[in-house]
C-alpha cells in the first residue's frame, strides 16, 4: 500500500510554481499610476479654479456687511439731525439738521482715473447730521461780561453768562478752540442765528465766560465765510443774523456737536475709506474701499406753502445749499472688492472694467425733527 501522506508533495510545489507570487505586473503598476496623475491632475485643477471663487465670495460678503453696516449708522445718526436744542427755545420750525456738500464732476468728465482704479473728489459728497451737545450747559451771549450790552459777533468776542446754578469756571470747561458755537435770537416773526469757530479756549472774564473767533460779515450779519459745517457760510438762508440781546432775553448760546461722515482718498488712493467723526472726537472708520458716496435732498419749495420736493437733488446749487429747505436725505453708497491682481483672474465689471466687484446700497432719511413746523 502506497504511502499518500507524500505523495501529493510535488503536485502542490508544481501548483505553487505555475502561478507565482501575487501581485500587480509592471505594466499594470505603470497604467495605475498613470490613472491616478490624471485624476490628480483634474482635482487640482479644480480645486485651483474654485479657490479664487471661494476667496471673491468671502470678499463680497465681507462688502455687503460693510456697507450694510455703514448704511445703519448713518440712517441712526440722520434720523436724529436737529436734536439737543434747548428746551427753553421754541424753534420747531426750523431746526438745523443736515447740511450737504455735494461734489459734482462737470459735463463730460469723470471722477476716476481707468488707469490706476483710483476714484476723486467728485466721487464723494460730504454728509453733517448737525445735533447740539446736551452735556455743554446753555448760556446767554452778552456783548460784556456783565450781561448788559448786545453781542456783535463781527467783532470776534463775545461773553457767556451762567444759567443758573452754573458757574463761569464750569461753563468755560466746554469751550475749547476748534468748537463750534450756536447764537440763537428769537423774534416775534421767528428765530435768527448764526455760528462761530472758536479759534482758542475759552477764559473765565468776571461772572462770564469769554470767547473768540474770527468775526462774522459785518455787511451781511451773521455770514461766517469759514464755516466748516457749511450752517452760516453764505447769505440764503433767510435766519441769519450777526446781534444777539442780552439776559433777560431769551437769547441762547449752543454748543454744537456735528457728526461728519467724509470719504477719505488721499491718504491711501488705493483703498477711499468712508469715516465718521462726532464733535472733536476721534475719526472712525466705517467702511474700506468706498468708491462712491453721494446725498440727495429732498427740499421744501416754499415756507408758506410748504410744498416738498420729492425729487432728490444731488447738486446743492439747486436750492442754494439752504440747510432750513432740507426735509429728507437719500444716501447712496457704493464700495468694491479689493482689486485683484492675479494676471490669471479675467472678470471685470461691467462699470468700469476693473479687476474688482462692486456692491451698491441706498437708503432714504426722513429726519423727524426737521418737519415738525410744516403744515
Amino acid at each position: 500500500m502506497k504511502n499518500t501522506r507524500f505523495s501529493a508533495l510535488p503536485t502542490l510545489r508544481k501548483l505553487r510554481n505555475e502561478r507565482g507570487d501575487a501581485g500587480f505586473s509592471l505594466i499594470e503598476l505603470m497604467v495605475a499610476i498613470a490613472v491616478f496623475a490624471i485624476v490628480g491632475a483634474a482635482t487640482l485643477a479644480l480645486f485651483t479654479r474654485h479657490a479664487p471663487l471661494f476667496t471673491s465670495q468671502q470678499n463680497q460678503s465681507g462688502l455687503t456687511l460693510n456697507l450694510r453696516s455703514a448704511m445703519a449708522q448713518i440712517e441712526m445718526d440722520g434720523v436724529n439731525a436737529g436734536s439737543g436744542y434747548y428746551q427753553a427755545t421754541d424753534i420747531p420750525d426750523w431746526p438745523i439738521g443736515i447740511t450737504i456738500k455735494n461734489n459734482v464732476a462737470g459735463a463730460g468728465t469723470d471722477c476716476h482715473t481707468a488707469a490706476t482704479y483710483t476714484f476723486g473728489a467728485n466721487c464723494f459728497d460730504q454728509l453733517n447730521i448737525i445735533t447740539m451737545d446736551q452735556t455743554a450747559t446753555p448760556s446767554h451771549p452778552s456783548g460784556n461780561n456783565t450781561g448788559t450790552i448786545n453781542t456783535d459777533t463781527s467783532t470776534g468776542v463775545a461773553y457767556l453768562i451762567p444759567i443758573g446754578a452754573t458757574t463761569a469756571t464750569q461753563l468755560a470747561t466746554f469751550f475749547k478752540s476748534g468748537n463750534e458755537v450756536l447764537f440763537l435770537h428769537q423774534v416775534s416773526s421767528g428765530n435768527l442765528m448764526t455760528t462761530v469757530v472758536l479759534n482758542a479756549d475759552s477764559t473765565v472774564s468776571g461772572s462770564a465766560v469769554k470767547l473768540t473767533f474770527t468775526g462774522t460779515s459785518a455787511s451781511t450779519p451773521g455770514v461766517n465765510a469759514t464755516d466748516p459745517l457749511w450752517i452760516s457760510d453764505n447769505s440764503d438762508s433767510t435766519v441769519l443774523t450777526g446781534a444777539f440781546s442780552p439776559p433777560p432775553a431769551n437769547d441762547y448760546a449752543l454748543k454744537v456737536n456735528a457728526v461728519r461722515y467724509v470719504v477719505d482718498y488721499t491718504t491711501d488712493p488705493t483703498n477711499p475709506t468712508l469715516t465718521r467723526q462726532a464733535g472733536s472726537g476721534p475719526v472712525d472708520v466705517l467702511a474700506t474701499q468706498i468708491v462712491g458716496f453721494k446725498i440727495g435732498a429732498s427740499t421744501r419749495s416754499s415756507a408758506t406753502t410748504g410744498n416738498i420736493d420729492t425729487n432728490y437733488s444731488f447738486d446743492n446749487t439747486t436750492y442754494n445749499s439752504d440747510w432750513s429747505q432740507i426735509r429728507a436725505i437719500r444716501v447712496s453708497l457704493i464700495g468694491r472688492t479689493t482689486p485683484n491682481t492675479d494676471a490669471m483672474n479675467k472678470f471685470r465689471n461691467s462699470l468700469d472694467s476693473g479687476p474688482y466687484r462692486l456692491e451698491g446700497a441706498s437708503v432714504t432719511i426722513n429726519p423727524r425733527n426737521m418737519t415738525m413746523g410744516d403744515k
